[in-house]
């Protein structure tokens, strides 16, 4: 992360110290106008010909600019006097200390039912054999296999971990889109959800897994992965799928969660100029991607989620030391020198990610009775967190974040989970962004509304009411 104007406070005191013995050249900018020798007071030095200031009027421009800075510099050192015992007080979390600091979420009690007992209990009493043939009437229970794309937050780098080194590690057992480690009591993803509805959902990751073991089952992101890596984790995700002895692609019904494109606007595009990193380029990369699906994986639907806002990382002050060395490396191309160049050119680039997501979910291409793709917009909603009162003053509450603050903790994958569920039962065009605490808002199928919304059956339940 970039070096914080508390951090310039404390320095401009040595500044001071130290600006005695740097001499300071004359401004241009502090240069007067030329004036005539006609207009020049009594008693005041007449400028030489060619409108160039006489040795008196340098010498008095240098020593105005002297003591601008001189002011500047006095002004910043008392900043820092006011400021220096706050800074000390915070210095523990500045080395990492977070007292009681707890990544991970609340473990529900056996007394309390899953919010969808009732759903649930006709679902497993339903007969098995009574599978849709329309995605549009797709319900929990059809869904036979589970996926995800994509980078490290889909892998949920460091989602448990509690030290740096750990933070090396995917635990994709609790990735929202993709794990299902546990029961939803302990680790809710969106799998632990839907395996409430069929416990022989197939697909999830159980524990830290490298990308292709058989621990990582069907979550195929890749740290560090960038956008056009996409069309190659969909031919793995096909080729995977083909090989499973216990899946029938053509009659099975799939659900492929993607997240990609953290990576292109933190670390390539201000790199590499090559036009891949556009707002188009991430449009082409996915469009690929899905066109590879649609014409190998029939009964499929896809969830496109949104891009987080990269830009919110900013907005946390007072964070450790250890955050702005890794968020220098992950987000090059947001922090470090010119911050607010970047912070502007991020944020356009990041926009123009979603418009080209929009556009795609809406593409007539993507929609048919066996395969359609719906975008979810949770994350647009959702904040940098608020500052916690410690035991040494305010901070940001970094119990959402892994300990490089940067990718996401088992506690933000559980409310990423609990968003991404709501809105798969939200129609399109009437979707919520952001979350809530957790379980607070927890959506189910309901007799009017039985089946993931896609744009199809929106529109139809925007016209009758029912889906």
């Amino acid at each position: 992360m970039a070096v914080r104007a508390d951090w310039r406070c404390l320095a401009a005191s040595v500044l001071i110290l130290t600006s005695a013995a740097s001499p300071v050249a004359a401004s241009s900018e502090a240069a007067t106008p030329a004036r005539s020798p006609a207009s020049a007071p009594a008693g005041e030095a007449t400028p030489r010909p060619g409108g160039q200031p006489t040795p008196l009027e340098s010498a008095a421009q240098w020593a105005t600019a002297r003591l601008s800075w001189l002011a500047d510099a006095a002004q910043d050192a008392a900043d820092a006097v006011l400021e220096l015992p706050r800074q000390l007080l915070l210095l523990p979390i500045r080395l990492g200390y977070y007292p009681g600091l707890k990544r991970e979420q609340d473990e529900i009690p056996e007394l309390v039912r899953f919010p969808c007992w009732r759903e649930v209990a006709a679902a497993r009493n339903s007969s098995g054999g009574d599978v849709p043939g329309s995605v549009h009437r797709l319900r929990p229970q059809d869904i036979a296999v589970i996926a995800a794309l994509g980078d490290s937050i889909t892998a949920a780098n460091g989602a448990m971990a509690y030290t740096e080194d750990e933070t090396r590690l995917n635990y994709r057992g609790v990735s929202a889109m993709g794990g299902g480690r546990g029961t939803w009591r302990r680790y809710l993803t969106l799998a632990n959800i839907m395996r409430e509805f069929n416990p022989r959902l197939r697909g999830f990751a159980l524990r830290p897994a490298e990308t292709g073991t058989p621990l990582a089952g069907l979550n195929l992101a890749e740290n560090g992965a960038l956008d056009d890596s996409l069309v190659h984790q969909a031919r793995r995700l096909v080729l995977m799928l083909r090989r499973d002895p216990f899946v029938d692609v053509g009659k099975h019904w799939k659900l492929v969660n993607i997240l990609i494109g953290g990576n292109d606007l933190c670390n390539e595009y201000c790199h590499v100029d090559d036009g891949k990193d556009s707002a188009d380029g991430h449009r082409q990369q996915l469009e690929a991607a899905l066109l590879y699906l649609k014409r190998h994986l029939p009964r499929t639907l896809v969830n496109i989620i949104h891009i987080p806002n990269l830009l919110q990382l900013r907005d946390m002050q007072n964070v450790p030391v250890v955050c702005h060395v890794k968020q220098l490396v992950l987000c090059s191309c947001l922090f470090g020198g010119a911050e607010r160049v970047k912070a502007t050119s991020v944020a356009a680039l990041l926009q123009g990610y979603w418009d080209a997501e929009r556009q795609l979910a809406l593409d007539d291409r993507f929609e048919n009775e066996e395969f359609a793709v719906v975008l979810q917009p949770f994350f647009l909603g959702v904040e940098s967190p608020a500052d916690v009162n410690t035991w040494f003053g305010a901070a940001p509450d970094l119990s959402y974040f892994a300990p490089d603050c940067f990718h996401f903790s088992q506690k933000a994958h559980a409310l990423i989970a609990n968003a991404l569920w709501n809105n798969m039962l939200e129609p399109v065009g009437n979707k919520t962004e952001g979350w809530r605490p957790l379980m607070q808002r927890f959506l189910c199928p309901s007799a009017e509304a039985p089946y993931f919304f896609t744009r199809n059956n929106s529109n139809k339940f925007f016209d009758t009411g029912r889906q």
